[in-house]
C-alpha cells in the first residue's frame, strides 16, 4: 500500500536487484506477466499526489537515460534515489558487468497513482508510466554495435516506488523501478 502523508517507520523495498537485467531485457525484448497492479486514473491538475510523484520521477527519468548510457548509479541518481537503491545498483553493476548500454533519451506519459486512495498517510507512493524508448537505441557496450531486436518493446509499463525524502525537490525520492509487463497499457 502506496501513500504519501504521516511520518512512520518506511517499509524496506528494495527493487533494485535485478533491476539493470529488467531494462535490458525490456530494451532487448518482449515479455508478458500476468500480475497487475491496480491503478486509479487521475490527473495531475486534481492530485498533488500525483504531481509530485511526476516532479519526482521527471529528473529520474533523465537520470535513467544516463545510467543506461553506462553512467555509475551514484552519479546519475545522487539526489534522486534512496541509497539502498543505488547501492543495489552499484552491487549488481560489479557482480555482472554491463554488455550493452542505450543511446538517446526516453520520455514518458500515461501517469497514474497505484491505489491512490488507500491508507492515506503513508510515506511510501506508487506511480505507473508508460516509458517511451522510441527515440533510443541498444548499443554492444564495447562495439558500439547496434544490440537491439526486433521484439524490443518501443513503450514500456513502468511501477516506480517512491518514498518520502527530504533531500529530493519534490520531497520524494525513488526506491524502486520495475518493468509491468501488462499487454495493451501503453497505447
Amino acid at each position: 500500500v502506496f501513500a504519501v502523508g504521516k511520518t512512520r517507520k518506511p517499509r524496506r523495498r528494495l527493487l533494485a536487484p535485478g533491476f539493470v537485467a529488467g531494462i535490458a531485457l525490456t530494451m532487448l525484448s518482449c515479455a508478458s506477466q500476468d500480475a497487475s497492479p491496480s491503478v486509479a486514473p487521475t490527473t495531475a491538475s486534481i492530485d498533488p499526489q500525483l504531481a509530485r510523484a511526476i516532479d519526482a520521477y521527471t529528473p529520474f527519468n533523465a537520470a535513467l537515460d544516463l545510467y543506461l548510457a553506462g553512467e555509475s548509479p551514484d552519479v546519475a541518481f545522487a539526489g534522486l534515489a534512496t541509497q539502498d537503491f543505488i547501492d543495489a545498483l552499484q552491487q549488481e553493476i560489479q557482480a555482472s558487468p554491463r554488455s550493452t548500454v542505450t543511446r538517446g533519451s526516453s520520455s514518458f506519459a500515461e501517469e497514474k497513482l497505484v491505489d491512490p486512495g488507500l491508507t492515506p498517510g503513508e510515506d511510501e507512493l506508487a506511480l505507473v508510466v508508460c516509458r517511451d524508448l522510441s527515440r533510443t537505441k541498444v548499443v554492444d557496450a564495447s562495439t558500439g554495435e547496434d544490440a537491439s531486436t526486433e521484439a524490443r518493446r518501443m513503450k514500456v509499463p513502468t511501477v516506480i516506488s517512491l518514498v518520502a525524502g527530504a533531500e529530493s525537490g519534490s520531497g520524494l525520492l525513488i526506491m524502486g523501478v520495475e518493468q509491468w509487463n501488462e499487454d495493451g497499457y501503453c497505447i
